[in-house]
């Protein structure tokens, strides 16, 4: 910690919950996400991960379980979602807030 009282912070700022259905889902390495979310929080706690952004395409009630469980272990989630659009954009547009689900 600085003088100012800031202090860096390991994050991962792009995690897929269990429901995620990418070419890397977690369905095809877990199999539940109880598993996945101990393993998720297993590795954070390894690699000093404080703060994970909990990312699903247009979906973020998906987030839910993975929040719990992190937020549990002491590690801060941030639920939220990627979109894109039709000109090929893909991100999480950075004026949408994130409201309470």
């Amino acid at each position: 910690m600085t003088s100012d009282g800031t202090h860096w912070i390991r994050a991962a700022l792009q995690v897929n919950p269990y429901a995620y259905e990418g070419r890397n889902a977690p369905t095809n390495f877990f199999a539940n996400e109880e598993d996945y979310n101990e393993a998720l929080r297993d590795e954070c706690q390894v690699l000093d991960i404080s703060l994970i952004a909990i990312t699903d395409h247009w979906c973020v009630d998906s987030a839910r379980g993975l929040v719990d469980a992190a937020t549990a272990r002491g590690i801060v989630a941030l639920p939220g979602f990627e979109a894109n659009s039709s000109e090929g954009i893909h991100g999480w547009p950075p004026n949408w807030g994130v409201r309470e689900f």
